[in-house]
């Protein structure tokens, strides 16, 4: 009787162990050129991880400017002229990505997808190796005539259509589809998720620790390569903009110059991110991945003051970092910063 009693105890502990184990799932993927991770708790994690998974490496047959067929191509080799018939999913991603636009005066901008091409930055074009020819004058001149959301393309969100106006013109929603997809995603979970599209990150039936990665390119001098870390609440996202992520280093006689992925719609060219009114990172909490994604696009641009400023007037709140590696806290979000020597600036006003 008694051995029967330690077996039957044994059983029941290698159960617990197998359930609890069945029931937190991590799982790593590449997708949109960049890595989703997925971490889920629940009796239904597998299926939790299955479907986030499939919907978000969905969205790139409906959103990305490079695959034949998706919304964005036909938009973007379409005639002037012709309205193109769209998904509810990429109507919703204009709507947010026009507020945007109007709101920060054009610093983020869709339609700049002319100068990401020239710059080599598209998914198509972007290598981390080789060599990178910096674009002429003359190039850029003639890219930035065919930039500016309200005047290269309308949309009829009755009819779910976006028309072209200008010949050449192109559409990329690339500094706001994976905020979009994570902010959704969350929909899909059962139970408590946390879900990381390439810094765009989500988190659902619970909270989680969430780091900011220290933007430094070279010489990182801290124990943790993360800048600061804050709690992420149930059903918030934050995303983070930087020019650390994606960019070419040029060497030019003695000096290396650094051309970073966010151009600068008025310019052309990347946007400054030196100096204390530069940023080199801008992350921002919201309940809206999608508002989210592109305000963090936007105040790169903006750089500090001007940056922070939208953020406040569209009531978000977050962290900048500018060009001298100072913290600039936005809003009332509760941050720890891991690098004690920076100066931390109190709430910008």
């Amino acid at each position: 009787m008694k051995k029967t009693r330690i077996i039957f105890v044994l059983i029941v502990l290698v159960l617990c162990i197998a359930s609890l184990t069945a029931c937190s799932r991590a799982k790593q993927y590449f997708v949109y050129g960049t890595t989703l991770e997925i971490q889920t708790t629940g009796v239904k994690s597998k299926q939790t991880v299955d479907d986030i998974y499939g919907y978000i490496s969905s969205l790139e047959s409906v959103l990305s400017p490079t695959v034949e067929g998706s919304d964005i191509y036909r938009i973007n080799h379409s005639k002037t002229g012709v309205a193109v018939a769209c998904s509810e999913t990429t109507m919703q991603i204009m709507r947010i990505a026009t507020e945007v636009f109007k709101a920060s005066g054009g610093a983020y901008d869709p339609s700049v997808y002319p100068l990401v091409r020239l710059w080599k930055f598209s998914g198509d074009l972007y290598s981390d190796v080789g060599d990178f020819i910096v674009p002429q004058d003359s190039e850029i001149q003639a890219a930035l005539q065919l930039v500016g959301l309200d005047k290269t393309f309308s949309a009829d969100y009755e009819n779910s259509t976006i028309t072209k106006l200008i010949d050449g013109a192109m559409l990329d929603f690339g500094g706001v589809a994976k905020g979009y997809a994570v902010e959704k995603s969350l929909a899909f979970a059962n139970g408590k998720t946390l879900v990381n599209l390439g810094g765009n990150i989500g988190a659902i039936e619970g909270s989680f620790n969430v780091g900011i990665a220290n933007p430094q390119r070279k010489g990182r001098e801290f124990v943790n390569s993360y800048f600061a870390k804050f709690r992420l609440q149930d059903g918030e996202c934050v995303s983070t903009s930087g020019d650390y992520e994606r960019y070419y280093v040029v060497q030019d006689g003695e000096r290396e110059k650094i051309y970073h992925h966010i151009i600068n719609p008025f310019t052309g060219v990347p946007s400054t991110t030196s100096g204390e009114d530069g940023v080199v990172s801008c992350s921002v909490v919201t309940k809206n991945g999608t508002l989210g994604d592109a305000v963090a696009t936007a105040v790169v641009v903006l750089g500090k003051e001007n940056g922070a400023k939208l953020m406040r007037d569209l009531g978000l709140v977050g962290l900048i970092i500018d060009g001298d590696m100072n913290a600039h806290i936005v809003g009332d979000f509760d941050v720890e910063l891991k690098a004690a020597t920076y100066i931390v600036d109190e709430e910008i006003d």
